[in-house]
């Protein structure tokens, strides 16, 4: 039985690498400075600093033996390891058991092999921080979103007697997760979703209690029939008129939980398509949408009259610019150049066909059971009905 072992601030195994090969030889007193040096800093408000640039906060904020310390680590990893972030993979390696603390660091030997990248120490901890077990449902469900296995992976946790029950909670364990299959290689974003690389379905197969070849080729067929469904899907939603493709829209927004969604007009001149709003908390924040069903890319002219009618609605705190298409780079750069004056999210027609299977609109869900052996319930010895001895030592 897998000795399980969830880190609530997993680090990327990359960083880990580094700060692990950093600390050996550290004495712990002054790594214990530095990290409350920097926290203390980050904590002081009137301090305005980009902490995801060291080369500039080191020598802004650090002196003396703290910023000798913090620049070898910068420097010394290649700029892999931050060094605000010693403290979730110091907390990995001791879960881990890849540190010791005795007035000093010391990696041990695991600690070393982890270093080194060594197969079987990456995968005993893939094991222990349910790792592989999350590569293994992105493959069952690819395209994957997280929250298609967020269910499976909060039924993981509890078997791991990992007791939590915030739902958000819950879900940033598994982002942490996703992005280390992700930086690794092992998973590949594919729209909003996420596919198991080559890379990833090796390694699935290099591991024995998820190696089933016959059950691999029945995934796979799964796959290329959602990959088939969505490119129906997208089809009969190109196929339909202007104005029922923004009602449409209006009806999966309401499905989604907006309120008040109201289709405002009906044109293919640009503009505001849709109103709706939502309550977050005791905030009531509005929405506008403008809704294109066509093929050709989006442009930055298109992004930039929608930006301008944004302006001419009253309360438009938040814009959102849908097609069944795609949009350009231009458009794309726009809408992060105009961050600091306008909100604005894009969904493409892959964004658009996640949403739709997320929220069951126009499509019948068909489940499949695939059934597997519990190899554990067939190597006990079913000791509990073993014959008892009566008093003269005999057994019935």
């Amino acid at each position: 039985m897998v000795d399980y072992v969830i880190s609530t601030g997993l680090p990327l195994y990359s960083e880990a690498r580094a700060i692990i090969k950093f600390l050996d030889g550290k004495s712990v007193a002054e790594i214990n400075k530095l990290r409350e040096t920097i926290s203390k800093q980050q904590r002081n408000s009137k301090i305005n600093v980009n902490w995801a640039d060291p080369d500039t906060w080191i020598s802004e904020i650090l002196t003396d033996r703290a910023q000798e310390l913090a620049r070898e680590l910068w420097e010394n990893s290649n700029g892999v390891a931050n060094p605000r972030r010693i403290f979730p993979s110091s907390t990995f390696a001791s879960l881990h058991e890849l540190l010791q603390q005795r007035g000093q660091y010391t990696v041990t030997k695991e600690g070393n092999d982890f270093i080194n990248e060594q197969d079987a120490a990456i995968k005993t901890a893939d094991s222990k921080e349910g790792i592989d077990f999350i590569l293994n449902k992105i493959k069952e469900q690819q395209p994957c979103r997280r929250a298609d296995i967020l269910e499976a992976w909060g039924k993981f946790l509890v078997d791991a007697n990992f007791k939590v029950t915030v739902r958000s909670f819950i879900d940033a364990l598994l982002g942490g997760r996703f992005a280390n299959l992700l930086q690794r290689g092992l998973i590949a974003r594919k729209g909003t979703a996420y596919v198991v690389t080559e890379n990833g379905t090796a390694y699935l197969q290099s591991i024995s209690k998820f190696s089933d070849v016959e059950k691999d080729k029945i995934l796979e067929q799964v796959g290329k029939l959602r990959e088939s469904i969505n490119t129906k899907l997208l089809a009969n939603i190109s196929a339909i008129e202007t104005e029922t493709f923004t009602k449409f829209v209006a009806d999966l927004l309401t499905r989604m939980g907006y309120e008040n969604a109201e289709v405002t007009r009906y044109s293919n001149d640009g503009g505001i398509d849709i109103t709706a709003k939502k309550v977050d908390g005791l905030t009531e924040i509005n929405y506008v949408f403008e809704v294109k069903r066509q093929q050709n890319d989006i442009q930055k002219n298109e992004i930039n009259e929608f930006a301008g009618e944004m302006g001419g609605i009253k309360r438009a705190d938040v814009g959102v610019f849908i097609t069944t298409g795609k949009f350009s780079d231009a458009a794309k750069e726009t809408v992060e150049n105009l961050r600091d004056s306008k909100i604005i999210t894009l969904i493409d027609g892959d964004g658009l066909i996640e949403l739709i299977r997320e929220h069951n609109i126009g499509i019948e869900k068909e489940t499949i059971e695939l059934y597997d052996i519990d190899k554990a319930y067939f190597q006990q010895d079913f000791s509990q009905y073993s014959y008892i001895e009566d008093s003269s030592g005999t057994s019935p």
